[in-house]
């Protein structure tokens, strides 16, 4: 009778991984907003790094047979 009780006392396993992370952002929200942020920050970012030479001339190939 002493295990069953002893059982059903126990704390749940801590959270790893994925789950993890979903109770720490649940925890700090201006963290998740400062997160999110620099994420499309990066991708702001990515895209000026990409395409940031200000040549947006297109291709010759499209337009010769025009």
């Amino acid at each position: 009778m002493g295990d069953a009780e002893e059982a059903h006392r126990r704390r749940a396993a801590p959270a790893r991984g994925v789950k993890a992370l979903e109770h720490w952002m649940e925890a700090h929200p201006r963290a998740r907003v400062i997160l999110v942020t620099v994420y499309y920050l990066a991708i702001v970012a990515g895209l000026v790094a990409l395409y940031g030479r200000g040549d947006f001339s297109t291709p010759p190939f499209v337009y010769q047979e025009f």
